[in-house]
């Protein structure tokens, strides 16, 4: 039962659409276009299916272009031209129809604009550009010239008007008169203010802070536009060189900081030998290079002490030379017993001063020889030795008893002094107490005199007190002593001899004091050490005795008693008043208490 109500329905519908097409195709027909109306009540339906129903419901041929889009609520209670209604609905969405052979084509409406040219006088036209960008319609556009500073702005009148009170608003003084710092990274901005001055507006100001090399610029949006393009056209990379000579700085030690004032184009580099400083770079670098130099560049920054210890050379000398490289406010001062120059100035002329120094102080010898007239060239080397320098020499000529001196003249000046104060007669004259073992002083005498000099002398006695003693003053004297036997005997023997007559033998004073030459004692030593050993012991010495008064024979008797010689042994014994006696006997060691040969009691 349901099946054919539902069947019935369809069917309805179906004779409903057929029949309202047929009429509206009768309609078209027999009605003239501009004489065709509809009703309708549209809620929130697609715009081409609004515009479809209308041509079903009236009979006109539609298209519909692919652009034409959109919501649409409306109603028509009382019909209305067709063509009107179509106008209504379409101009809200920016659509229209087009009448084409026949047909009703729905296109997008053709836009009527209209263009206008805004010039600014105060505000930069690409600022405000982004400002009436928002108000435009879909088909508006606006341009600037950048040149002219205007705007072209095309679009539906409303907009227009709109647009030129926004222009209006912002192109005034009051909103335009601003401030802008530029800092300039190659020019000097101190350069550049007279130029800037003349750009500026009549309600403009400029500040400059040269600490930051800035401009601080007041005027109008447009000037500053203006001016800025200026001074990027002239803040440019344009360098030129400039050579800075310093005098009293040290190139190289002031070149790291320099370096820190350079642009990242600038060069920098330094002649060591004129003590300058070659700067490569713009304006603004060079001028805060030349700015640092001439703070650094004074005397009391670089004042400096140093001290330079002369070793070749006469401090003196030396310090004549450096007066040449002070500068007018260095000081120079020489310690002569040290051997120091104390020098007062700034690191160039010091640094100047010291490869002075180390180009003039140089071992330079020279050779001069020194002979000598009493002391001993040997002895006195090694005192000559003790005032050279570490490369001075000395050799020794002992043929001509001469020093031979390899130094710097310095040290060589050193020397006389000292061989006038040592080579005197009377500091080179010493006296030396020997005794003897075998000989006599008068037997050894007579061989010591062969080899002492023309200023010695030998004597038995002690010497005299001579001028040095009397002035307060100690003469020289050596006492060399060599042991001999039984001394502590001698006045037991002496006692046992009481009733002989007492003799004086030259050899019980064994004795000789030699005076000479420090130098010449050597040999003089050697001579005694020759005389002194047992050589000369066994070597036969005759002695002569002359008798001037009492009997020969009792004084032969007493010589043989005190030598150990039975009487008859005596040989050649003549008893004749006032003659001689002679005999031949080896050499003895005696002493008072000791008598015979050696080894003998």
């Amino acid at each position: 039962m349901k099946r054919w109500v539902l069947f019935f329905l369809i069917g309805i519908l179906v004779t409903g659409l057929i029949g309202f097409h047929f009429s509206a195709f009768v309609y078209a027909k027999e009605v003239p276009l501009e004489k065709r109306v509809v009703s309708f009540d549209f809620k929130d339906i697609d715009l081409k299916d609004a515009i479809k129903l209308i041509s079903i419901r009236t009979g006109i041929n539609v298209v519909i272009d692919p652009d034409v889009k959109g919501k649409v609520t409306a109603r028509v209670e009382k019909p209305v031209p067709v063509l009107k209604a179509l106008s209504a609905i379409l101009s809200p969405y920016g659509f229209t129809y087009l009448r084409e052979d026949g047909l009703i084509r729905v296109v997008k409406k053709p836009v009527e604009l209209k263009k206008k040219t805004f010039t600014l006088k105060y505000a930069v036209a690409e600022d405000i550009l982004p400002l009436i960008k928002d108000f435009l319609s879909e088909n508006g556009e606006a341009k600037v010239d950048a040149s002219l500073n205007l705007i072209s702005v095309s679009d539906l009148e409303e907009n227009l008007e709109k647009i030129e009170k926004i222009i209006k608003e912002q192109d005034t003084l009051t909103s335009q008169l601003k401030k802008k710092t530029f800092t300039l990274k190659y020019a000097v901005a101190e350069d550049m203010v007279p130029l800037v001055k003349d750009f500026l507006s009549e309600n403009g100001s400029l500040q400059l802070d040269k600490s930051s090399n800035s401009l601080l610029i007041q005027d109008t949006s447009l000037n500053l536009s203006s001016l800025e393009k200026l001074l990027a056209s002239l803040d440019v990379f344009s360098p030129s060189e400039e050579v800075f000579t310093l005098k009293y700085a040290l190139a190289e030690d002031i070149l790291p900081s320099c370096k820190r004032y350079l642009s990242e184009k600038g060069k920098i580099d330094i002649v060591k030998d004129k003590n300058q400083i070659i700067v490569f770079d713009a304006p603004f670098p060079l001028s805060k290079v030349k700015n640092f130099i001439k703070k650094v560049d004074s005397f009391s920054l670089q004042k400096k002490e140093a001290s330079f210890k002369v070793k070749y050379l006469y401090p003196e000398k030396l310090a004549l030379i450096l007066k040449d490289y002070l500068s007018p406010q260095g000081k120079i001062e020489v310690d002569s017993e040290k051997g120091e120059i104390k020098i007062t100035d700034a690191a160039y002329p010091l640094s100047l001063i010291k490869e002075r120094v180390e180009k003039e102080d140089v071992f330079s010898p020279e050779r001069k020889i020194f002979k000598l007239n009493f002391a001993s060239a040997k002895i006195l080397s090694y005192k000559v030795q003790d005032l050279l320098s570490d490369k001075g020499e000395v050799e020794i000529d002992e043929a001509s008893n001469s020093l031979i001196v390899i130094d710097a003249k310095k040290f060589l000046d050193k020397i006389p002094p000292l061989i006038e104060k040592e080579d005197k007669i009377e500091n080179q004259l010493v006296t030396r107490r020997y005794e003897l073992l075998y000989l006599s002083p008068q037997e050894a005498k007579a061989v010591l005199d062969l080899v002492v000099s023309e200023f010695g002398k030998i004597t038995f006695d002690v010497p005299q007190i001579g001028e040095k003693e009397k002035n307060g003053e100690s003469e020289e004297i050596d006492i060399i002593k060599i042991p001999f036997e039984g001394q502590s005997k001698d006045k037991e023997k002496e006692e046992n001899r009481g009733s002989l007559p007492s003799i004086s033998l030259p050899h019980l004073h064994s004795v000789v004091f030699v005076t000479d030459l420090k130098r010449n004692f050597p040999k003089i030593e050697e001579v005694i050490n020759n005389l002194n050993s047992e050589e000369w012991a066994s070597r036969p010495v005759t002695y002569t005795f002359y008798v001037k008064e009492g009997s020969v024979e009792r004084m032969a008797l007493t010589i043989a008693s005190i030598l150990g010689i039975p009487p008859d042994n005596i040989e050649g014994l003549q008893l004749k008043k006032g003659g001689w006696i002679e005999m031949k006997l080896s050499s003895p060691s005696i002493d008072l208490g000791n008598i015979g040969a050696i080894g003998k009691k």
